[in-house]
């Protein structure tokens, strides 16, 4: 009886946790959004972690202000425990998170800390010399993302970027890379298609548009004016989710009721097997972001002052320590082949023709996407594809 309440515990936990998560995403998502007007390319997975990370080694109201803008328990054993279950079911082959927390040498890092940081969320301390040689700090913090992305992310801080005055750094990273279940047919690809960006169809950019016809998950949301279709990766752990609106404007209005439900990844689940011919542009973004100002917006504010409380994550009390950065860099690139990141006219998208009912789907102007884990929806990146390269 106590292994079988034990076991209930921690699936609540666990799902708790995705829950969690999937809301950050949407709160991340919202801001972001309202600062950049192009592509939109995030990972809220790996900033979640390294934002749950640091949490752990804070107090008072430091803590407090990530717990509650990353909708989590306020018991930091069931915050560990959440993280370590999410942890569990992500597939290696395919998923590999990397984070880190780049400490000026002058602070001694707590080892009670340094373990859980590892043990719990996989996230790494360092030591960094940011007062003496701010340049081999950058070339360590670049080396470590460089090893971890397989050389897709060079450099994900610059000379000038950092200074004596640094104190602590919050890098985090995804890497990501899958074939699809279905390949596309580089054959079948056009080459300098139009991608509409108005709905008078005059304003326009080129990209390189996909094609295959197959059965997927597909679903007609008419609530939120938009076709959902769900393209499966190889191992079928992971899926890319496309949220096309039905207008070629309709952009806008989509993300503004998405972001308005937290439950809003639940959708995907209401999709049906059906026959379906998707056209897709090829994409490739490389997307660099300081989180800094978002998290600020959605709550977390002493973090990044002096008067924080995180001496939880070093032993001796030589001066208020603080996050000067949360950095992000994503490489996005979507091919015939499958996808690697390291993060139609107005109306034909849901028309269905012949006997057969076939549902034509053609992603030629603004969406929505994201790349989730197939067995719980988990979030893993999401974006804005609106801007063709």
């Amino acid at each position: 009886m106590k292994n079988a309440k034990k076991s209930e515990t921690g699936k609540c936990i666990y799902e708790d946790s995705v829950k969690a998560s999937n809301h950050f995403s949407l709160d991340i998502y919202k801001e972001t959004s309202k600062i950049e007007k192009g592509n939109v390319l995030a990972c809220p997975l790996s900033l979640e972690f390294i934002l749950a990370v640091t949490s752990t080694g804070s107090y008072g109201e430091t803590q407090e202000e990530i717990i509650d803008t990353l909708h989590l328990p306020n018991e930091i054993s069931r915050v560990q425990s959440g993280f370590k279950s999410l942890l569990s079911t992500i597939d290696k082959s395919n998923v590999v998170i990397a984070t880190q927390l780049f400490i000026g040498s002058e602070y001694q890092i707590d080892q009670k800390f340094a373990k859980q940081a590892d043990e719990n969320f996989q996230s790494g301390v360092q030591n960094v010399d940011f007062q003496n040689s701010p340049r081999n700090a950058v070339q360590a913090i670049n080396s470590f993302i460089s090893e971890k992305t397989n050389g897709k992310i060079q450099e994900i801080v610059q000379i000038g970027a950092i200074d004596q005055s640094t104190k602590l750094l919050l890098i985090n990273t995804l890497y990501f890379k899958a074939k699809w279940a279905s390949p596309f047919k580089k054959d079948m690809t056009r080459t300098g298609a139009p991608f509409y960006l108005s709905n008078d169809k005059k304003k326009t950019a080129k990209v390189d548009l996909m094609y295959q016809a197959g059965s997927f998950k597909y679903s007609n949301v008419e609530e939120l004016g938009c076709d959902m279709i769900e393209l499966p990766f190889e191992s079928n752990k992971y899926k890319m989710v496309i949220i096309l609106p039905k207008e070629i404007e309709g952009l806008s209005e989509l993300e503004s009721t998405m972001k308005e439900d937290p439950n809003f990844f639940q959708n995907f689940d209401d999709l049906q097997t059906r026959k379906v011919e998707i056209t897709l542009p090829k994409m490739k973004v490389l997307v660099n972001t300081d989180f800094k100002d978002v998290l600020k917006k959605l709550g977390v504010q002493k973090v990044f002052h002096q008067s924080a409380d995180m001496y939880g994550i070093v032993e001796n009390d030589i001066g208020k320590l603080k996050v000067d950065s949360v950095v992000q860099k994503v490489f996005f690139n979507v091919d015939e082949d499958g996808a690697e990141a390291a993060a139609a006219t107005s109306t034909s998208v849901s028309q269905r023709r012949g006997a057969d009912d076939i549902v034509i789907f053609t992603a030629d102007h603004p969406f929505l996407f994201a790349i989730v884990q197939t067995s719980n929806n988990l979030v893993v990146f999401q974006g804005r594809f609106n801007k063709p390269a």
